[in-house]
């Protein structure tokens, strides 16, 4: 082969791996635009992708709650967010000590993107601890909401998921219970999911109580329980001091979802009058058959005719039967 026909293949052939080379390089640089055009997404993009997402949960049964609870100065502000459909009326409550509501009930509309805003504010005199229920109950609301969860609350699923009573029986709601010891005190709080877990004996004729005392400051003795009571039993509670008629050191409460309970009574240990002279003294827990609800009366009879167990009471002029328990407070000297 002589050198002409040699040199014009070396040239053939250097020709031809420039090509492929070239066509390997174009192919791998389309592969990446193309990559490039399916996975970069700007942020405004995925911002609408989320609101997208958000909206489609927006009457969700399952109902969501978020946000915070701010307290400045005594006014209360809540920013929440919730799957609520928007439209939805939204209340705020205060439940002072011994039963009563303090203050206003302003509401506030679920916007379309889920969001609520809800302010009030304490009476100037106020300074004791409070229940703050934040809470939607779809009997209140307007025709299209209403239909949508039913007027009972009946397609109402979640752990914000309460009963509560009206004339026609027992309906469902969606309820946030926040607890504050000191409302003067600046605080912000958030609204989490409660996790409430339901005791394995719930409903059970043989009744606990199981109270103890969380806290105890000059004003207040703060106790809590852990019972396996159905939600919303009407428990009370009330002092009673060896050698002394009192009035007034009671509170009364309806236990939560999983049974359990917060009382606050006011400590007669630094009342002015019976400072430095009461004995150790006495708090008594009682369940008896008044002001209870539905499934109190499906639990335990209409007139607690079933209750049962060591605590149980019965009374022996009527016969009424109910479960005491007894709590010793010892006085601080």
């Amino acid at each position: 082969m002589n050198r002409k026909v040699i040199h014009t293949l070396f040239v053939m052939g250097l020709i031809l791996l420039l090509t492929a080379c070239g066509g390997d390089e174009q192919s791998s640089t389309e592969e990446n635009n193309n990559k490039e055009e399916t996975t970069d997404e700007s942020p405004d993009q995925q911002s609408d992708d989320n609101k997208d997402t958000k909206k489609e949960k927006q009457g969700d049964y399952e109902v969501t709650l978020s946000g915070e609870i701010e307290i400045e100065k005594k006014t209360i502000t809540v920013n929440g967010e919730t799957n609520l459909l928007p439209g939805s009326d939204i209340y705020i409550l205060g439940h002072a000590f011994q039963g009563a509501i303090i203050g206003s009930s302003p509401k506030a509309q679920v916007a379309e993107d889920g969001s609520f805003t809800l302010k009030t504010k304490f009476p100037d005199d106020y300074d004791a601890p409070l229940r703050l229920e934040i809470r939607f109950t779809p009997e209140f609301q307007d025709d299209q909401i209403e239909e949508h969860y039913t007027k009972t609350g009946e397609k109402l699923k979640g752990d914000f998921v309460r009963l509560h009573k009206e004339s026609e029986g027992l309906y469902k709601k969606i309820s946030y219970m926040a607890y504050i010891e000191d409302p003067t005190k600046n605080q912000t709080l958030k609204i989490e999911s409660p996790n409430f877990e339901k005791p394995s004996d719930q409903g059970d004729p043989k009744v606990r109580l199981e109270p103890k005392v969380e806290k105890k400051t000059d004003d207040y003795i703060i106790i809590t329980g852990k019972s396996n009571l159905v939600e919303g039993t009407h428990i009370e509670a009330y002092t009673e001091i060896p050698g002394y008629m009192v009035r007034g050191y009671t509170d009364k409460v309806r236990v939560e979802p999983d049974g359990s309970y917060r009382l606050i009574i006011p400590n007669p240990e630094q009342q002015k009058e019976l400072k430095g002279k009461i004995p150790d003294y006495q708090i008594n827990l009682q369940v008896k058959k008044y002001s209870q609800w539905d499934n109190f009366v499906e639990a335990y009879g209409k007139e607690a005719e079933h209750f049962q167990g060591p605590h149980l009471k019965e009374n022996s002029h009527n016969g009424d039967k109910s479960i005491e328990v007894v709590l010793p407070i010892k006085v601080e000297k």
